[in-house]
C-alpha cells in the first residue's frame, strides 16, 4: 500500500441524498483506506443541507463544507476550488456525486500520481435499469471518450500554481477542458487512463440542453470565452475558491428580507440588460438594485386578442393538415421567465468584476433579482 494520501473533492447542490450515499459507500469499501474526502455543499437549500450533512457525518473520512452561494448559479469550478483551497494532501481527485468507485480505485490511482502530470479517467455510464455492481459485466455500457476531462488526479501544487479552475464558467460546461489546457500551458503532461474501468456513473437526465436549467446559447458563449482566453494561464483573482458565509452575502440577505422594496420589471429582456448595464455604470459602491418579474395573469393571457387569434389560426392549420405550430403572439409581448433569467445571467457574467454580490430566486411564476455594486 502506498502511504501517500489523496483527497477526493465533491461539489454538490440540491441533489438526491441516496445518490450521495451510494458514492460514499463505494469509497468506504476501498482496499486502500489512506485517503480523505472534502464534500463541498455549494449552496443547497436548508432542508437538503441538513440531510446531507447528517449523512456525511457517518463517514469518518469525510469533511463537510458549506459554501453560502444560494442565489448564484451552479458553478462546479468554484465548488471544487473551495475544496482545493483547504486540501492538505499532495494530490486531489476531482469527483462527481454520481460516481461509484471500484474497490481498488484509490490503490490504482496512487500508482499514477506524479507531479507535473494530470491523470484523467473515463467513466462507464450505467443505465436506469442497471445497478452497480451487478450490471458492470454488461459490455454494451457506454464509456466516456477522451474528451471527458471532469475526473482527474492532480498534484495540489500544480493546481494552486494556476489558481485552480477558472470560475468564470457556471451552469454547465467547459471548466474541465479549460483546466487541462491551462495545466498543459504551465508545463504539465496529460494522460488518459484507459487500461481499466474504475469509475461508474449513476444514471440521471442531462441538463445540457434543458432550457429551464441553462441560459440560451450559454454553451456557445462559454466556448467562445475559452477560445478567446486559451493562451492565458492565470484567470482567477487571489481569492479564488472563496468560501462564503451569510454575513458576506448582502445581496442574499436583501433577497430574503421581508422589508425589501421590489421594483417591477416592465420591459423586454434586451432592454432589461441595457438597463442593468446603465445602472452598474452609474452606481456607487454598495448601491443595490432589487428587481421583480411576475408572469402575466392567466386570466389576462386567456382573454387577450392575440391569444384568441393565435388559437383560431392554429385551428385552421390543424384543420387543413398543415404541420405548423404558431408561437402565441401574446407571449411575444411579454418576456418569459427563462428570458428574464438569461438577461440577468449574461449581465452578471459580463460585469463580473464590477458586481460586488448578486442573488436570484426563481419562484413558480416570478423571479426576484438583487445586484449590489
Amino acid at each position: 500500500m502506498i502511504l501517500m494520501e489523496v483527497t477526493i473533492i465533491y461539489g454538490f447542490r440540491n441533489r438526491d441524498i441516496e445518490r450521495v450515499k451510494r458514492s460514499l459507500d463505494s469509497l468506504r469499501d476501498q482496499t486502500d483506506q489512506f485517503f480523505k474526502v472534502i464534500f463541498v455543499d455549494y449552496g443547497s437549500e436548508e432542508n437538503v443541507s441538513v440531510l446531507v450533512k447528517d449523512l456525511i457525518a457517518q463517514y469518518n473520512f469525510c469533511t463537510y463544507l458549506y459554501n453560502e452561494t444560494r442565489g448564484m448559479p451552479w458553478n462546479r469550478a468554484h465548488a471544487l476550488n473551495s475544496g482545493i483551497r483547504i486540501a492538505t494532501t499532495e494530490y486531489v481527485f476531482t469527483a462527481d456525486i454520481d460516481l461509484i468507485f471500484t474497490e481498488n480505485f484509490i490503490a490504482k490511482t496512487k500508482k499514477l500520481a506524479k507531479q507535473g502530470t494530470v491523470a484523467f479517467f473515463p467513466v462507464v455510464y450505467l443505465t436506469p435499469k442497471i445497478d452497480f455492481p451487478a450490471g458492470i459485466r454488461n459490455n454494451d455500457l457506454k464509456v466516456s471518450d477522451q474528451n471527458a476531462r471532469g475526473l482527474a488526479l492532480i498534484n495540489i501544487h500544480d493546481l494552486k500554481e494556476i489558481r485552480g479552475f477558472d470560475e468564470f464558467y457556471c451552469f454547465w460546461g467547459h471548466e474541465d477542458n479549460d483546466l487541462e489546457l491551462r495545466l498543459r500551458l504551465s508545463g504539465c503532461e496529460s494522460i488518459f487512463h484507459t487500461a481499466e474501468r474504475l469509475l461508474f456513473h449513476q444514471w440521471h437526465t442531462t441538463i445540457k440542453e434543458n432550457r429551464k436549467e441553462i441560459p440560451e446559447r450559454w454553451l456557445t458563449f462559454q466556448s467562445d470565452y475559452l477560445k478567446y482566453n486559451q493562451t492565458i494561464v492565470l484567470r482567477n483573482s487571489d481569492d479564488w475558491g472563496r468560501i462564503y458565509a451569510m454575513e458576506q452575502r448582502p445581496a442574499l440577505r436583501k433577497l430574503y428580507d421581508q422589508h425589501t422594496k421590489w421594483e417591477e420589471i416592465d420591459c423586454k429582456p434586451d432592454f432589461l440588460r441595457y438597463r442593468l448595464q446603465k445602472w452598474i455604470a452609474q452606481a456607487k459602491p454598495n448601491d443595490s438594485l432589487a428587481l421583480q418579474w411576475q408572469h402575466p395573469a392567466t386570466e389576462e393571457y386567456n382573454k387577450s386578442n392575440a391569444t384568441k387569434y393565435a388559437r383560431i389560426l392554429q385551428g385552421l392549420f390543424e384543420y387543413c393538415g398543415i404541420p405548423f405550430s404558431i408561437k402565441n403572439l401574446y407571449s411575444a409581448l411579454f418576456p418569459a421567465k427563462c428570458d428574464v433569467r438569461d438577461a440577468f445571467a449574461y449581465f452578471i457574467r459580463e460585469h463580473k468584476f464590477a458586481v460586488g454580490d448578486f442573488a436570484m430566486d426563481s419562484m413558480f411564476k416570478s423571479l426576484r433579482m438583487v445586484v449590489i455594486k
